[in-house]
């Protein structure tokens, strides 16, 4: 990311929207399912828009180092499909500058739940 800013920027954003994409079925009723797919979607979009947000006001190294840090992360948490994860866990939650701590969020559940 340090050598071509620019480059990181739009490898990570395709890559989100990749994910966005094909995001697995999750499990649960149809309700929860529904309810948790909202969820889920507005938190995968959530970590695109802060990071173009905040690149107004720093400089494109920046906003690719959070990209490119943030991403590990979202590849984890997408990957979650119990919608109770994102029911009772992601709810009302960004993806912003706390991806760290929801990064611990979903190793916590996995550890858990013994997801695979």
């Amino acid at each position: 990311w340090q050598t071509d800013p620019a480059a990181t920027i739009a490898r990570v954003t395709a890559r989100i929207n990749e994910l966005i994409a094909a995001l697995p079925p999750l499990t649960g009723s149809p309700k929860q399912i529904d309810w948790a797919n909202q969820i889920r979607l507005h938190f995968a979009r959530s970590f695109l828009r802060y990071h173009e947000e905040q690149s107004a006001y720093q400089s494109p190294g920046a906003t690719a180092a959070g990209l490119a840090h943030g991403l590990p992360a979202m590849i984890k948490l997408l990957a979650i499909t119990e919608s109770e994860f994102w029911i009772n866990g992601m709810r009302r939650k960004i993806a912003g500058s706390s991806i760290d701590l929801h990064e611990i969020t979903a190793e916590r559940w996995i550890a858990r739940h013994s997801y695979k």
